[in-house]
């Protein structure tokens, strides 16, 4: 869903740079999460 994606990220964008590298870092993290999850079932 990348249009959702843009619309959460807009807010940030106006915030900073600093502000939308932390949604990255936390959607980095959130895949990483997800990807051990389903590795370990």
């Amino acid at each position: 869903m990348p249009g959702s994606r843009c619309k959460l990220l807009s807010p940030y964008l106006r915030g900073g740079i600093t502000s939308h590298q932390r949604t990255e870092d936390l959607q980095e993290l959130n895949e990483r999460a997800r990807a051990k999850a389903l590795h370990s079932k």
